[in-house]
This record gives structure tokens, sequence and C-alpha cells, in this order.
């Protein structure tokens, strides 16, 4: 009975101090550590430290995974700068804590002109450029050699396309089709007015009609008129002439197209920049 009088007093002192509180004499069951205060005023703070940048475990020896602290400095520089804040760590690099939900994939447009707090410029690069750990997240992704350049194009929610293609085309070029279906009437100027002299060589040799008068005096319109078209050469011949070119001459016409000589509507836009976020 003595023994176990002793083992008892071994394991109660165990019990008192598996857990820690600094203020509260009420500790929660889950808690290991709890700080409470009598008072409204007071705060808990944390170990402030100046950090080098998100990749450097320094002022650490190394990484430490689930390390905590607050950063007092503005180091670094691109998507691996610090600024003030608090910042955790997950072993391999520290990570700002941020209270904006982002996700890996977001899209946002942005003044900004370079990459900034794992937000990645839209300019076409090859991944192989970036980070390590932010090329594993580009390829997980869908992204293949290269990511997406948004430069001179508007994003477009995809249907059956594949993800990642593009489309459209900065100019627009109208084809006959394409052109409205309507019909243009309208009449030619008069200032077309010209003459042709045409030389009949079927009628070249000098006739006397002074015989054919006589004999069909009373046939002397209508006859001298039907004979005379026989008369001339006595071989019936065939030539091919040409007029003369003096009938040079243009025609101009005008026709109401029906349209208003209105541009192309184009929407208004602002000029910004587009980032994926692909984490630290």
């Amino acid at each position: 009975m003595r023994k176990l009088y002793y083992t008892l007093v071994l394991l109660f002192p165990y019990y008192l101090f598996s857990q820690v509180g600094f203020g509260t004499t009420t500790l929660n069951d889950d808690s290991a550590i709890e700080i409470g205060t009598n008072t409204s005023t007071k705060g808990l703070l944390l170990t402030r430290i100046n950090l080098v940048d998100c990749a450097t475990a320094s002022p650490l020896t190394a990484h430490e995974q689930g390390m905590i602290v607050y950063n007092l400095a503005t180091n670094g520089s691109g998507a691996l700068s610090v600024t003030p804040g608090f910042y955790y760590n997950n072993g391999n690099m520290w990570i700002r804590l941020d209270t904006n939900p982002t996700k890996i994939g977001d899209i946002k447009y942005s003044y900004a002109i370079s990459d900034h707090s794992g937000w990645y410029l839209l300019n076409g690069r090859a991944i192989a450029s970036l980070p390590t750990n932010v090329q594993n997240v580009a390829n997980g992704l869908g992204m293949t050699s290269n990511i997406p350049d948004a430069t001179n194009r508007i994003l477009k929610a995809k249907g059956a396309e594949a993800l990642y293609s593009t489309g459209g085309s900065n100019t627009i070029v109208l084809s006959q089709t394409q052109l409205p279906n309507v019909n243009f009437t309208g009449t030619t100027s008069s200032d077309g007015d010209h003459s042709h002299n045409f030389d009949d060589r079927y009628h070249s040799t000098d006739e006397d009609l002074n015989l054919v008068t006589s004999l069909l005096g009373i046939l002397a319109g209508i006859g001298l008129n039907i004979l005379n078209t026989n008369v001339g050469d006595k071989d019936e011949v065939t030539n091919t002439d040409t007029s003369s070119i003096e009938g040079a001459h243009t025609h101009t016409a005008t026709v109401n197209s029906g349209g208003s000589g209105n541009s192309l509507p184009e929407i208004s836009n602002y000029k910004l920049n587009a980032f994926v976020y692909l984490g630290r």
C-alpha cells in the first residue's frame, strides 16, 4: 500500500503541469498554453525580427515549419519580397499571413508593373524562369512551357475551347460575304456626247443615176432608194473596217449607299496589367 501511494504522488505533478496558463486559472481542456488577463488593455506580443526575404531563413538558422514571427523589415524584391507583418514558416520559406483569401490561379488587374507578393505578370515568359516552387504550381494549373500572355487581350470565360487557348484579332477585315445585301440604282451623267466616222467601201465608186431615174421616173423616190443599195462596184466584196477613235469620253455615276458613314464600334477601355497568383 505504501508503494502505491508514492506512485500516485509522482503522477500528480505531471497532471498539474500538462497545461500552462498565464493570467488565468481556468484553462481550456484542449489548450497546451493559454494566456488570459484581467484587463482589456493588454495584448500578446510575439517575436519581432527582420526577415531578409521569403526564401531566406535568416535571422533563424534554418526554416522551421510552424514558426510564427512578426517581420519589421521591408526587404527583398519581386515575389520573394517581405514587408512588415505576420509571417509563418512552412518548412521551406516564409509566407505572409494575409486576411485576403487569395487562391492559386486567381487573376487580377493592377497598376503594378512587375511580380509582387506571389502575383506574376501575365507576359508570356518561360515557366523555367520562375522560382522552382512556382514552376510546380504553374505546371499544376496546366501551363506548359510559358505562362499566358495577356498583352493587348481581354479575358473570356471558356466554353468548348481548350483552356489557355487564344482567339480573335486586333483588326477587322470585311469580306464580300459580310457586306450588306443591298441594291444600288442610279443614272450616269450626260457628258458622253461624241461621234464616229465610217468609210463605206462598198459604195466607193462614182455612180451615174441619170439612167435609172429616167427609166424609173415614176419610182424616183422609193425605187431610187431600192436600186441605190445595189449600185457601185460590179463585184460584191466583203470588207472589215474600224471606226475612228474620236469618241473617247467618260461617264460618272452617283448612287446612294444608304449608310451614314459611322465608324465600327470599339469597346471603351482602360489599360492595366494582368496578373495570376501562383503563390510564393
